[in-house]
C-alpha cells in the first residue's frame, strides 16, 4: 500500500481504479490539480519510507494492473521490482511521469529505471532529490 493525498474525486466504478489520470481529467478536483502538479500529493509516501516499504529514490511504483500491462510491453519490466520503489526516480526527473499514452513512454521510463539501478550511488540519489525539489517550483508539463 502506498500512501498519497487524495487528489481525485472517488468514483464508485471499480474500473476507474485502473484508469490512469489524464490531462484535464474530470476526476481531479481543483486543489488536487495543484497537489499533483507540485507533487505534494506524494508527501505521505514518506510514511512508506519510514516503514521501510519504499525508498526516497527508486523506480516509481505502479498499480498492479498497470504492472501486468507494462510487463507485456517491456520484456524485462518486472526486473525493476527487485529493488524498493521510490518517491522519485531518474525517469521522473527526465520527464517520464504521469500518464502512459504509448509504448515508447513506458520503454523509456523502464530504461531510465535500469540506468538508475546500474549506476546507483549516494551522489546520484542526492542529485535526483535536488532535481525533484526544483520541479516542485517549476513542474514539468507531464506533472498533470
Amino acid at each position: 500500500m502506498v500512501y498519497k493525498f487524495r487528489s481525485m474525486y472517488q468514483d464508485d466504478a471499480r474500473s476507474e481504479e485502473i484508469k490512469q489520470a489524464t490531462a484535464g481529467d474530470s476526476r481531479v478536483y481543483p486543489f488536487g490539480d495543484f497537489l499533483r502538479r507540485t507533487s505534494l500529493d506524494e508527501i505521505p509516501q514518506f510514511i512508506n519510507v519510514l516503514q521501510g516499504d519504499m525508498s526516497v529514490v527508486g523506480p516509481r511504483p505502479h498499480l498492479d494492473k498497470h504492472d501486468e500491462l507494462f510487463a507485456k510491453i517491456v520484456q524485462f519490466y518486472k526486473t525493476r521490482n527487485y529493488i524498493k520503489p521510490g518517491i522519485t526516480g531518474l525517469a521522473q526527473t527526465k520527464g517520464y511521469r504521469g500518464e502512459i499514452t504509448n509504448p515508447k513512454q513506458i520503454e523509456e521510463r523502464v530504461r531510465y529505471d535500469f540506468e538508475y539501478i546500474t549506476h546507483w550511488s549516494l551522489w546520484v540519489d542526492l542529485w535526483l532529490i535536488l532535481k525533484t525539489a526544483l520541479q516542485i517550483f517549476r513542474p514539468p508539463d507531464s506533472a498533470r
